[in-house]
Order: C-alpha cells, then sequence, then structure tokens
C-alpha cells in the first residue's frame, strides 16, 4: 500500500472494501461463521478470526472519529416498526432502518437564520475517539489505516435539512456563501 501511495509499482494492486454491518452478518451467517467473527476451530486454510477484511485480504481500512455535533445528546427515542427512532449526535430526529435514514426533524429549524451562532460539544471529547482508537489499534499492524474527515456540505445539510440547506443560500454559513455583485 505505502509504494502505491508513493506513486511506485506495487508487488500486488492494493485492494479496499467498505461492508455494511448487514452484508458482513448475512456474510457470516451465509459462510456459517459465527457472528462475533470467532470460531472454536479453524481451518488451516482460514484467516485465524473470520474477519470480513482479512477474509478478502484487504488492504485498507478506515476510521473515523465520532464527527456529530453533539454526540452525548444522541439517544433512541422509539421503535417504529421494522425502523428506529433516535435523536442522533448531529441533532436530528431520524428513523433508520439498517444503514439508511430518513430524517423526520432537522437539527435546526428553518427559521434560524444563524447557524455560526451554534455551539457545538468540543471536539477533543474522549468519547468521540474510543472506536477511532480501538480501529486503529486492532488494524495498524495488518493493513493501511487511514482517518476519514467529513466535509461541510453534508454537515450542514444535516444541521439545516437538505431541502432547506440546498434552497436557500441565504441560510449558508457566511464563511461559504457566495458574493453577490451589484
Amino acid at each position: 500500500m505505502l509504494r502505491a501511495l508513493e506513486f511506485k509499482r506495487p508487488d500486488v494492486m492494493p485492494s479496499y472494501d467498505n461492508f455494511w454491518q448487514e452484508f458482513v452478518d448475512q456474510w457470516r451467517r451465509w459462510k456459517g461463521f459465527p457472528a462475533d467473527g470467532r470460531v472454536a476451530s479453524v481451518p488451516e486454510s482460514a484467516p485465524s478470526q473470520w474477519d470480513i477484511y482479512e477474509y478478502y485480504d484487504n488492504d485498507v481500512r478506515i476510521a473515523a472519529a465520532d464527527e456529530t455535533f453533539w454526540p452525548s445528546k444522541a439517544t433512541v427515542l422509539a421503535p417504529d416498526g421494522d425502523h428506529l427512532r433516535e435523536r442522533d449526535g448531529w441533532g436530528r430526529v431520524v428513523r433508520k432502518h439498517g444503514n439508511f435514514t430518513v430524517t423526520e426533524t432537522p437539527a435546526m429549524p428553518a427559521e434560524c437564520r444563524d447557524p455560526d451562532s451554534l455551539v457545538f460539544e468540543p471536539v477533543v471529547m474522549e468519547s468521540r475517539y474510543r472506536e477511532f482508537d480501538r480501529l486503529v489499534a486492532a488494524e495498524k499492524d495488518a493493513r493501511c489505516v487511514f482517518a476519514k474527515i467529513g466535509g461541510p456540505f453534508i454537515r450542514i445539510s444535516f444541521l439545516r435539512g437538505m431541502e432547506t440547506w440546498l434552497s436557500s443560500p441565504a441560510s449558508w454559513p457566511r464563511s461559504i456563501q457566495p458574493e453577490v455583485r451589484k
């Protein structure tokens, strides 16, 4: 992987796949592997743990800290049929089904015009990095671990709601508002 990043010819083409947890769970059942990824007796030709990234010889893992605005306020509200309703760390009320999310209520009402006035929880909160640190520690000797960071578009759409964000440039933070020429 490092040779490829240095624009040198690698001995093999580095590979990367990202798997949704629902896919991993179904894959483990299909293969007859235990759900937690461990088995009592491992065939000699199999990896020591039934880890999908190891099984398919992935060279890369992506680690992400909790990037939400208010991680301590995330809470499950109620089940709703096959969906789960929750207030997420972005401040939205959402319905979730697997990896798919539908926003019921954005964090910031449409009539609020100053997203720059909001106070977010500190980026240095230890809780933001627990999963990140665990994944890096577990993977650093086996794979190249990249840190994921998100961009401003998706963050502001989580805050304002997609429709408000796209339909009202006046609602954009001052730092990215387009210049208006007269």
